[in-house]
């Protein structure tokens, strides 16, 4: 494992992370949203677009973070990094598209 993605991996931040994007995922299901619907996401509650802000701004604070102690990482490489985290809570929390 990389040295960044083990610093990552014991950083707060990334239970948080995963937290939120979790709780916006079962947010969404709840709305009824499928896969498809949700590229495009003009109004909600508020409350998704709180999580969404909260969620952003961790990520960035993440990414701060790393930078502050020296590690350059790419942006795409830390949203790979999380990307195939997040897929796997897609995969534990499917969307109403009907056919999970």
């Amino acid at each position: 494992m990389e040295v960044w993605k083990k610093f990552i991996e014991e950083s707060s931040f990334t239970p948080e992370i995963l937290e939120k994007y979790l709780a916006i995922r079962l947010l969404l299901k709840e709305l009824g949203h499928t896969e498809k619907s949700i590229k495009r996401i003009r109004t909600g509650p508020p409350r998704l677009f709180e999580l969404s802000a909260e969620f952003s701004h961790l990520m960035n604070e993440t990414k701060k973070k790393l930078r502050k102690y020296g590690f350059e990482v790419s942006d795409e490489d830390f949203l790979l990094y999380f990307q195939s985290k997040m897929d796997k809570i897609d995969s534990l929390t499917p969307l109403n598209d009907g056919d999970n």
